[in-house]
């Protein structure tokens, strides 16, 4: 995985990646704003949110979703994983990697609001399980197809 990652710096991914995240955090600031316009008599015991927040969520996070999507292509993911194959010369070894992490975020995976969103291309793997037009906006390929190009790179046959 540290061979996947220094791919990423060596490539300059960074650079979108970090700027997209900003950006993102900056589009969605209003709902952060709303939460510390709540009403001081709001039960502090209720961490959930609150309606507008919902919707100021809902519309500034899938614009946030929009940029880190564009920013951030699944061709990096698939660069920095057969450059880090490379590097570690053991591509069966980062597909291994990948399932672990793959199956760890099937089990606990991270429900996808905005402020997730936001960052979950910095991750390895999607922390995320979105569903529908969700999908649209996944910054990192499916895990499955990772490992099949990281096997077919080894020239592992099943």
């Amino acid at each position: 995985m540290l061979g996947h990652e220094l791919a990423h710096v060596s490539g300059r991914d960074i650079l979108p990646a970090t700027v997209s995240a900003g950006l993102a955090t900056v589009i969605t600031f209003p709902a952060g704003l709303a939460r510390l316009a709540r009403p001081a008599s709001a039960d502090p015991k209720e961490p959930g949110l609150g309606a507008i927040e919902h919707a100021l969520l809902l519309v500034f996070g899938s614009v946030a979703a929009v940029i880190v999507r564009l920013a951030v292509s699944q061709e990096r993911e698939y660069r920095a994983d057969a450059a880090g194959a490379l590097l570690s010369g053991d591509p069966v070894a980062l597909a291994g990697a990948l399932r672990k992490i793959d199956a760890g975020t099937a089990e606990l995976a991270l429900a996808p609001d905005g402020r997730r969103l936001s960052v979950g291309h910095l991750m390895i793997a999607s922390p995320f399980r979105p569903e529908g037009l969700a999908r649209l906006f996944r910054t990192h390929p499916p895990a499955g197809e990772r490992v099949r190009r990281l096997e077919a790179l080894a020239g592992y046959r099943r």
